[in-house]
């Protein structure tokens, strides 16, 4: 099984009890930007990390609870300052979060330095031109749907 689900890594890079050993399934939860978001990047950063922090916590409870939707988050949750990784039925998630608000900020910024200049690289990869990207994949297989 994947490493999130409880199993050890397999050399082969094959599939595992249905769990492809490889790059997790991103996932974005886009924020939209308001005046209650603060007006420094490293304090949204702060609440990004605070908000995965909580849905995880609220994964763990009502698994501990036996809400029987949670029975199919299986394996650890790891949360890291950036993203959350956790096992949903056999497959590896990443969760992101995007904050407009939060590339708004770095955009206005006269005098970047080189790592808000930098973050501003990675965010606007990330969450602009991934969501890009998949907007225009999708609306292709749309279009012109398989037989």
């Amino acid at each position: 099984a994947h490493p999130l689900l409880g199993g050890k890594k397999r050399a082969s890079g094959g599939k595992a009890a249905g769990v492809t050993n490889g790059s997790p399934i991103l996932v974005q939860i886009r924020l939209e930007g308001n005046s209650k978001w603060p007006n420094d990047v490293k304090a949204i950063s702060a609440a990004k990390c605070a908000l995965l922090i909580q849905l995880a916590e609220g994964i763990e409870t009502m698994k501990r609870n036996g809400a029987s939707v949670c029975s199919a988050f299986d394996g650890p949750i790891h949360v890291t300052p950036g993203y959350m990784d956790v096992g949903y039925m056999g497959y590896s998630w990443r969760i992101m979060i995007r904050a407009d608000q939060e590339l708004k900020l770095l955009n206005s910024l006269r005098k970047p330095t080189t790592e808000a200049l930098e973050l501003r690289k990675v965010l606007t990869k990330r969450h602009i031109t991934s969501a890009l990207h998949h907007s225009t994949v999708h609306s292709v297989n749309t279009q012109y749907p398989s037989a």
